[in-house]
């Protein structure tokens, strides 16, 4: 069986037109297709890794009249020759007309698709530019989806209203090309969640968002991974906790125990509040003089350093409270002690100051 890229075409492949009163609509003739930005060299690299390269579009301008149907096949053989595609599957229905199956989200494009080129559809990618394009991967069970464009706050609720979410956002269909190579070659069963700037070797990593020096596998909510169940055999967490509301952290705690394998542990570590709470009211109370800190690090250890946006803490924790949400999220083993991290070589300056009190925890499965 042979796998495929499936692509939307219009904002994927070529970009959109836009009516004088905003409204979006698609080339209507041949001299109104202008290609995106690096499509070429991204379907290049896909047919290089043996993928099938798919179009599947909604083209209702059939139905409005503004496209006529051999102006749509003009525009569709022209990009099939252009850049290689191997087949363009359109619906030009529009709901106006009665129910169809071939209307995206539905998934008859790629039914037809699949008996054309003997295509092993769970094994295969879906491309688009709307929350549309990434339902219809997941109605069809594809291996994972991507949205071309970047991660907007506007978007991001979106989803969480229609609970369509992509696995991976990029802003091109070349980074898209490079992350499907990725995970085709990726044997790595370790994940760092909030990597950031410094991501630790040997690990998969994951952040909330994009960062221009670092190669992140995965950009969503840690409790989102797009990871098979029982697949890692760690999951490693430094400074990232206390950023969590409490409702996100035990979604996360419950999803890592899931990501897990038998045996697997979940590294992490957590301001000891029930210290830093004593430093507090020592600078509240006309006491400061016996914290080791000075003010700015007791605020900063309790509300967040907030160097940027996210930097922020949003939840404060106990021993006893940590270990009851470990428990509750599935862990039945728990290993305490700063040896942990330092045994397998993993550094940081709190490390080496008992008095910038840390809870360090490894949960296992």
């Amino acid at each position: 069986m042979n796998r495929a890229i499936f692509l939307d075409r219009d904002g994927v492949v070529n970009e959109m037109l836009y009516e004088p009163d905003g409204n979006i609509m698609t080339p209507a003739n041949l001299e109104q297709v202008k290609i995106m930005p690096k499509v070429r060299e991204g379907i290049a690299k896909l047919k290089e890794l043996g993928f099938k390269i798919i179009v599947v579009t909604n083209q209702p301008g059939v139905y409005f009249g503004y496209l006529r149907k051999e102006k749509l096949d003009e525009i569709n053989n022209f990009l099939k020759k252009e850049l290689g595609i191997d087949e363009i599957y359109c619906c030009i229905h529009h709901p106006k007309q009665g129910d169809c199956n071939c209307r995206k989200p539905k998934t008859g494009l790629i039914e037809m698709a699949a008996k054309d080129f003997d295509l092993d559809v769970k094994n295969s990618y879906m491309v688009g530019d709307n929350l549309s394009d990434i339902k219809t991967g997941t109605n069809a069970g594809v291996k994972k989806t991507f949205r071309i464009g970047i991660l907007r706050e506007d978007i991001m609720e979106l989803e969480h209203e229609k609970k369509i979410y992509p696995d991976f956002t990029l802003p091109d269909l070349v980074l898209v090309s490079e992350k499907i190579k990725k995970l085709e070659e990726n044997k790595l069963d370790k994940l760092e969640l909030g990597s950031g700037g410094k991501p630790s070797p040997g690990y998969l990593h994951q952040d909330i968002t994009p960062l221009s020096e670092v190669e992140l596998d995965f950009i969503c909510n840690p409790w989102e991974i797009p990871l098979e169940e029982n697949s890692l055999s760690e999951v490693l967490a430094l400074g990232v906790v206390e950023h969590f509301r409490y409702q996100d952290a035990h979604k996360t705690f419950a999803h890592v125990y899931k990501l897990l394998k038998k045996g697997g542990s979940f590294l992490f570590d957590v301001p000891d509040m029930k210290v830093w709470s004593e430093y507090l009211y020592n600078l509240t109370h006309g006491m400061q003089e016996k914290n080791p800190f000075r003010p700015e690090h007791v605020w900063a250890t309790t509300y967040g350093w907030q160097r940027w946006l996210g930097d922020e803490h949003k939840s404060g924790w106990t021993r006893d409270d940590i270990l009851d949400a470990i428990k509750k999220a599935g862990f039945s083993s728990v290993e305490e002690g700063v040896q942990i991290f330092t045994s397998k070589g993993i550094e940081r300056g709190r490390f080496a100051r008992k008095e910038d009190a840390h809870l360090y925890i490894k949960a296992t499965k």
